[in-house]
């Protein structure tokens, strides 16, 4: 596979696919990042803060890889050596993360595991620049249904056996270790993949870096360059419309709803099993409308159902308590609204980014999502702890009023993107993107 076609085979689009599974298997760690942090810390405001230290990386890390990998050049190419330094170290740090037996050492491996994270964050762009613009909505459609498959298994057969312990002769091994081990196996697969059977083609020019260096190259295009606000825009509103419960998710399943991990394997199995049926045909409706149309309509549904449900659990149930059946009844629709905002935004935000200003313009797209996103997850944390003591609970937290900080953020996000919507109509914002030149073999 190669970059700089103006078309290429669907077989590339299925083994982007595959190998983006990495990073979906990384997404699907967070309740055990969670858990391990829980054998060591207790208060959520914390657990939420050290693991929101990925954000403030992605701005430093992240932002600074991306910039870079728009002026450089190498035998491996531009993007590609970050993702093999990234993915090898990610896979280092999670062998060590279940061995390591105090705070100290697993707050450590932790960090170095998001550092190295952020610095594969030239994935995105190195995709992009192997899939045309006719063909993204597609790949981001079988992206999404193949995270939903693998998130349905990792839940059914991994995630929920973290407590479990297999004694095998003289060798104990319990789930957590299997779950970082299963982590670890797919980044160093993936390592090997593109390190093997991808290639990135040389730019005809290479650019020179610019004067002043990363500051100018990045934060500048942020606040000066407005060629590059309607991205951020689009960005802000999709992160804050994206808000979730964070670490605060298994904490509210497990303590103060009562159930196993094993029932939440089995809430998102259930709703996993519907994704996978339905995404095809959420796929072919969202190509039969503009990516914009799509995007709406599923901020419109997330927004309403988390209300819905919100009200429900508060003011339906004697006891304040869903049932699994609760779960995947409202779970699996806001699943599904927020599964379109996934397939469309990818495309969406890159139909306004000119070709040869990918890594720059998504450095910046990192600086505004990361500040967003350093807000909202320690936000939801704090949230949770002054609600706890404003309402008087003595006993632990309420981790469900985090729904209504997610309802909140939800609505301003959903502000922003009004805006971007009227803009776009009135011709002020347009989608630079779409007509970039691709360079053709031998040119």
């Amino acid at each position: 596979m190669e970059t700089g076609h103006r078309r290429i085979p669907r077989r590339w689009i299925a083994l982007l696919v595959l190998l983006g599974l990495p990073v979906v298997v990384a997404g699907g760690l967070g309740p055990n990042l969670s858990f391990t942090l829980r054998r060591f810390i207790e208060s959520p405001a914390l657990i939420s803060s050290l693991l929101s230290l990925d954000v403030l990386f992605n701005i430093l890390v992240a932002a600074t890889c991306l910039y870079v990998s728009d002026y450089i050049w190498t035998r491996r190419g531009r993007r590609i050596p970050f993702i093999l330094v990234s993915w090898i170290g990610i896979a280092v740090c999670l062998v060590g993360i279940p061995v390591a037996g105090t705070a100290a050492g697993v707050v450590s491996l932790m960090v170095l595991y998001m550092v190295f994270m952020d610095v594969s964050a030239t994935l995105n762009t190195l995709v992009m620049e192997i899939v045309p613009p006719e063909q993204r909505m597609w790949y981001s459609v079988w992206s999404q249904w193949a995270f939903n498959l693998l998130n349905l298994l990792m839940w059914l057969m991994i995630n929920g056996r973290f407590d479990d312990t297999l004694h095998a002769g003289a060798f104990v091994i319990s789930g957590e270790h299997s779950i970082y081990g299963f982590a670890a196996a797919g980044f160093l697969a993936g390592a090997i993949f593109i390190g093997l059977f991808v290639r990135e083609r040389k730019p005809a020019v290479i650019p020179a870096f610019p004067a002043g260096g990363f500051l100018k190259g990045t934060v500048r295009p942020l606040v000066r360059e407005r060629g590059l606000w309607p991205v951020y825009l689009l960005a802000f509103s999709h992160t804050l419309v994206q808000t979730g419960l964070g670490a605060v998710d298994g904490l509210l399943i497990t303590e103060q709803w009562g159930y196993s991990k094993q029932d939440m394997a089995t809430n998102v199995f259930a709703g996993g099993l519907l994704n996978i049926a339905l995404l095809p045909l959420l796929g072919w409706g969202l190509n039969r409308v503009s990516r914009i149309t799509g995007f709406a309509i599923g901020v419109a549904v997330t927004l309403g159902l988390k209300i819905a449900y919100y009200l429900f659990v508060q003011f339906a149930l004697p006891d304040h308590r869903p049932d699994i059946t609760h779960m995947i009844l409202f779970g699996y629709p806001i699943s599904l609204g927020s599964s379109s905002l996934s397939i469309v935004s990818l495309p969406l935000i890159f139909d306004y980014i000119p070709r040869d200003q990918m890594g720059t313009a998504q450095a910046g797209l990192n600086v505004v999502r990361n500040l967003t996103r350093l807000v909202t997850l320690n936000g939801v944390g704090l949230w949770v702890t002054a609600y706890s003591a404003m309402v008087g609970r003595t006993a632990g937290y309420d981790y469900f009023s985090g729904y209504l900080f997610m309802i909140l953020m939800e609505i301003v996000g959903a502000v922003f993107l009004l805006y971007f919507i009227l803009q776009v109509r009135r011709g002020a914002i347009r989608a630079v993107g779409l007509g970039d030149p691709v360079r053709e073999e031998g040119a």
